[in-house]
């Protein structure tokens, strides 16, 4: 039986009985807040029909929603009226359609059966209609959503358009049509269950929101067809006349001509060279600005010349979602160098959006492309098949600003993700295969993912300024984060906390940080014209290594063979489990190419199961910016040079070994020990400038400073379990030079 009637439009919602009367309007409650108010329903008419069905005549211009059961609706306009929208909604019914002589029946858009009183999406058609004149209507199914009030528009269908979707009828008219139709309106859209052939010379464009049950399949052969959500409008060159500096961290520009947009902020000086390419990395990025000219988000370069800068202004977009975007890129063939999902508008969500390979043999450059925007939200993407020599990447982002990815899945790719001059890029768990990197960025997260390696790769590649990475599981490869040695520039804070390794990578060692290299860049050939630069303060704390290598290393500093600004701050601390032998950071001093500032190295709460907490090579012969190194309650060695290291500390720990390298270096360094307890092993016997205060020696040391007659160290408060032969007797009051 027929159990209501639902005129919708703003708030409210009406039910009638069958073979009801309608003396005045009566309002109920219900699931869905739909409908009209009372005040706006002056202009329409009930009239009870026979038996077999209801006849309702309408006046005005309305989105009429009926619900029904058993048999036949009929609906007529009423005198100079007409029907723009009509859905029935009952139990796989048929439904007659026609207009009297007074209606006007061109202008009736769409008619739709649909399946169900809930909020499913059910295929189905319409089975009979008689329209006259030049009436028309489309077959396809309802789109059930009764959380989009006919205020904000009911979506259209693709279906209705023509498409077929059974996956091999070219379907690319129908969805051309369709997607032109939503932007050139604002519509909302919804693309019915089916698989839809698309073989377009061009990019498809969407700029509304819509949700997805269908399945697009596009040959790899054509190289010109895409998925672009794009802006509304095109950005306009805007005069910097006026401007105050644009400089890094610097907010208060007072650009009174931007005010309220986005800018596309490029210059043609580089902010990077790339080794071994010709091309370097120029300054660009996109900036939020506020209604005073001021930047919301404070920009991550500073131009020198205004005369080298261009500045693109959007107006932001309106915000959109898309949901369950799916394209399946079909066949064999060239695969052009775009993405088959491209969002180049600001302000839009996507999710569960979805690309796959069908033939993974041949693989796709990209699957996922966004750029040039701002605060675009991936939720679950899906990737599959993009493993081409080179290129490969599941998600390629450049100049963004805001972007987040949540939840993917990418399988199969040579990169999950790459991209360059991206900025508060935010990644939230997921599955990365093999690896995640960025060219140049700023600002970067990455939070409780599970990234996958090739052999001998990276998890995260980066360079530029400041990443965190937290709680991430890394699964294969050499390394957890490497700073690119193409571009060997990573400024600003390092922090990487509970990270979790597995690996069986055939490679010597595997270390949570440190350039892409095990031992740096090499030879840097043309010399750079922009000088790098590495982190000013670099965290790495709490980590579980299980690897099936001979050793791991925590920070792996190196030698970057280029003039550069030194290492700053390098600290690792924290709860550290190993199951191979740990060196905690194990660094290459060379002062021909370090400049700026002296790196300090800082190892806190280590065991590092025979390793060493800090391992200090030199390949230069100077003294010259030697590092400054304190390690605190640890259990290990300690292994140095005096060129590289003009001043270490030693407190809280157990050392089984203290050793030194360049016998003729030991004058260069002030080494203090204290409250320590030695377990056995040597102290170099070539320390000098060396002093231990308030130690126990409860091995055996096998080495000190001491030749029977001379004695090279402080000794002050110390005590010793063991006869040490290789000691000085007095251990307690013993004070040599530099400490008389």
């Amino acid at each position: 039986m027929l159990r209501s009637i639902f005129v919708s439009d703003t708030d409210g919602l009406l039910s009638f009985a069958r073979n009801q009367t309608l003396t005045a309007p009566q309002k109920t409650q219900a699931k869905h807040n739909i409908g009209i108010p009372e005040t706006s329903l002056s202009g329409f008419t009930w009239i009870v029909g026979p038996s077999s069905g209801l006849v309702m005549q309408v006046t005005g211009n309305r989105n009429i929603i009926l619900h029904g059961g058993e048999g036949q609706v009929s609906i007529r306009g009423g005198a100079g009226g007409w029907i723009t929208g009509l859905q029935f909604r009952g139990n796989n019914e048929t439904v007659l359609g026609w207009f009297g002589a007074t209606g006007n029946a061109s202008d009736l858009n769409s008619l739709f059966v649909g399946k169900s009183w809930d909020d499913s999406i059910v295929d189905y058609y319409i089975t009979h209609a008689t329209l006259p004149g030049n009436s028309t209507v489309h077959n396809g199914p309802v789109y059930f959503d009764d959380d989009k009030s006919a205020s904000s528009g009911i979506p259209i269908t693709l279906k209705a358009f023509g498409a077929v979707g059974d996956g091999t009828t070219d379907d690319t008219a129908a969805v051309v049509a369709f997607f032109a139709e939503a932007a050139s309106t604002g519509r909302s859209w919804y693309v019915n269950p089916g698989t839809y052939l698309v073989n377009h010379n061009a990019a498809i464009t969407i700029k509304t929101s819509g949700s997805c049950d269908g399945l697009f399949k596009i040959p790899k052969a054509n190289t010109t067809c895409w998925f672009e959500v794009a802006r509304d409008a095109a950005g306009s060159t805007l005069s910097t006349s006026g401007w105050g500096a644009l400089t890094r961290g610097n907010t208060t520009v007072g650009a009174t001509n931007a005010a309220g947009k986005y800018l596309f902020v490029i210059s043609t000086e580089i902010v990077s060279n790339r080794n071994g390419y010709v091309t370097p990395y120029y300054k660009q990025e996109f900036i939020r600005c506020d209604q005073s000219g001021n930047m919301t988000s404070a920009p991550v370069n500073t131009y020198v010349s205004y005369g080298t800068v261009t500045v693109t202004a959007h107006t932001p977009s309106v915000p959109i979602q898309i949901d369950r975007f799916r394209v399946l890129r079909s066949g064999a063939g060239p695969v052009g160098a775009r993405g088959s999902i491209v969002v180049f508008r600001d302000n839009v969500t996507m999710n569960q959006a979805e690309v796959r390979n069908e033939t993974p043999s041949t693989p796709l450059d990209f699957a996922i492309e966004v750029g040039y925007c701002a605060d675009v939200t991936f939720n679950r993407p899906v990737v599959y098949g993009c493993q081409s020599a080179g290129l490969g990447y599941g998600i390629i982002a450049t100049a963004t600003i805001g972007l987040t990815i949540n939840d993917a899945t990418m399988v199969s790719c040579r990169r999950g993700m790459s991209g360059a001059y991206n900025v508060d890029l935010t990644i939230h768990s997921g599955n990365w295969q093999d690896g995640i990197d960025d060219h140049w960025g700023n600002r970067m997260t990455i939070n409780d993912a599970n990234i996958y390696c090739i052999s001998n790769g990276s998890a995260v590649s980066y360079a530029g300024y400041d990443i965190s990475i937290n709680n991430v599981a890394t699964f294969g490869g050499r390394n957890l984060l490497g700073i690119r040695i193409d571009t060997p520039s990573l400024g600003g804070v390092v922090s990487i906390k509970n990270s979790k390794v597995q690996s069986a990578d055939a490679s010597t060692s595997y270390y949570l940080f440190g350039f892409t290299s095990d031992n740096g860049t090499g030879a840097i050939s043309p010399a750079f014209t922009v000088k790098p630069f590495l982190p000013d303060v670099v965290v790495i704390e709490d980590a579980q290594l299980n690897v099936a290598v001979a050793y791991a290393t925590i920070a792996r500093l190196g030698t970057l063979a280029a003039p550069h600004t030194n290492w700053g701050s390098v600290v690792v601390r924290g709860n550290i489990i190993s199951n191979v032998m740990v060196f905690g950071i194990l660094a290459d001093k060379n002062s021909t190419y370090q400049e700026d500032r002296t790196a300090t190295l800082q190892v806190d709460e280590l065991d590092c199961l025979a390793g060493s907490a800090i391992y200090v090579n030199a390949a230069d012969a100077t003294a010259t910016r030697g590092y400054k190194c304190r390690v605190n309650r640890i259990t290990g060695d300690v292994r140095y040079c005096g060129f590289g290291v003009s001043q270490m500390e030693i407190a809280n720990s157990r050392i089984a070994n203290m050793t030194q390298d360049a016998a003729n270096a030991w004058g260069n360094t002030l080494t203090t020990v204290s409250d320590s307890i030695f377990t056995g092993g040597a102290i170099g016997a070539n320390f000098r400038n060396l002093a231990f205060f308030n130690c126990t020696f409860n091995g055996t040391i096998t080495q000190f400073p001491y030749d029977g007659v001379t004695n090279y160290a402080t000794l002050i408060g110390n005590t010793r379990t063991v006869a040490q032969a290789n000691m000085p007797t007095d251990i307690r009051t013993n004070i040599v030079s530099p400490y008389l």
